[in-house]
């Protein structure tokens, strides 16, 4: 039976996020994929705001299929499995997974918890109050590390898949590696850290962050805007705007937007790498270093709270990762990463899981109103599972 009108529309509009898109997306673009025109589209729906809250619930709906069998997996101790369910569900569904983040509604959670909810999901009633502040902090932090974890390492196969990449593992064997990542971590079972030294190091990265430079006054009036109007709705004409500048200066330095925001992120980043390069010089096993890397992009944050949705974005885009990780690699020190296990896969890219990680988790404690206190704690946690994983910690 052939497809409506209607349901090609909506398959368009999705198929520009089979990989997360910085820009916006037009209902010609639409009508120009499905082969129509413009006006047919408002035959469908009624503006570009309808067919936005169609694409929101045809999401829902889906993740509604999801959450039925992924809960009855965990509730049989199957953790393992409920994991490998979730990773084939956002491979089998990247332009859901793509859309989400393009629209910057994943990194809002509020979103797609309230949705859920609304729909008769129960298990965010365990972890999230009426008003959205946590109620099981424990459950919360095991929501946030699984839910970054996977959204960082599918995107990155979507991303290779897209650029087929030379000699890609399989799906299959994609999935039974990231579940062993994150079942057992990537320590060794011997290893350990004591409450003091993690305190040491803490008290290192507090003094030493007083002394990192300003914010780029570029990239500060970037944070502004996609705060305003998310990531999608930041042009060049509007940074020119808020900078007082003719459109025209901004393009004699970089060619795009996405140049731009590549450009300065990349600077941003080389601070970051060398604080990180400056704290983990005063510790020595691994581990230490691990978690002076997690502790570092933390301080760091806590001091330029303005960047968090700017890091939030735009480390999910393929180009911006693609120019920093090979920093991360060269600078960060990823040899101590030799004395992890790590499946051959994952070795390239635990560094910048790890430098994400602490970012992507930062930007939900602030959303969700965690105290500074609650939050050393928690990282300690998350800290915890990328050593020993979800199993084990």
């Amino acid at each position: 039976m052939a497809e409506s009108t209607k349901e090609r529309i909506l398959q368009a509009a999705f198929s520009f996020y089979a990989v997360p898109n910085f820009e916006r997306v037009s209902l010609s673009q639409i009508a120009g994929r499905v082969g129509i025109s413009k006006a047919a589209i408002f035959k469908h729906f009624k503006n570009k705001d309808a067919l936005t809250q169609e694409m929101n619930n045809r999401i829902c709906e889906s993740l509604m299929e999801l959450f039925a069998p992924m809960l009855q997996f965990f509730e049989n101790g199957e953790t393992g499995q409920a994991i490998s369910f979730i990773i084939h569900y956002m491979l089998a569904h990247c332009e859901y997974l793509g859309y989400l983040l393009s629209m910057s509604v994943l990194l809002d959670e509020n979103f797609v918890v309230s949705e859920l909810r609304n729909r008769g999901v129960k298990l965010f009633d365990s972890i999230f109050n009426d008003d959205g502040t946590v109620k099981d902090l424990e459950r919360y932090l095991l929501m946030e590390f699984l839910g970054n974890t996977l959204i960082y390492f599918t995107t990155k196969r979507i991303h290779d898949e897209d650029c087929q990449s030379s000699n890609p593992i399989s799906r299959e064997e994609f999935s039974e590696s990231l579940c062993y990542l994150i079942e057992n971590g990537i320590a060794k079972k011997d290893s350990s850290i004591d409450e003091s030294t993690l305190s040491y190091i803490d008290s290192v990265c507090a003094e030493r962050v007083k002394n990192i430079k300003p914010v780029n006054k570029i990239l500060k009036e970037i944070a502004g805007i996609i705060d305003r109007v998310g990531i999608a709705g930041l042009t060049i004409e509007k940074i020119a705007s808020a900078l007082g500048m003719a459109k025209s200066s901004l393009y004699s330095s970089f060619e795009n937007k996405v140049d731009m925001l590549s450009t300065l992120i990349e600077d941003e980043f080389e601070t970051l790498r060398d604080f990180i390069i400056s704290n983990i010089s005063q510790v020595h096993s691994s581990y230490e270093k691990l978690y002076a890397i997690m502790q570092t992009e933390f301080c760091y944050f806590m001091e330029r709270p303005e960047l968090m949705l700017v890091f939030r974005n735009l480390l999910i885009n393929k180009a911006v990762k693609d120019k920093l990780e090979p920093h991360a690699d060269k600078k960060c020190g990823d040899a101590f990463l030799k004395d992890f296990c790590m499946d051959d896969f994952f070795s390239d890219s635990v560094l910048l899981w790890i430098l994400v990680l602490p970012a992507m988790i930062y930007g939900s404690f602030l959303h969700r109103g965690l105290e500074n206190d609650a939050m050393q704690s928690s990282l300690k946690k998350i800290f915890l599972m990328v050593e020993f994983g979800v199993k084990n910690k």
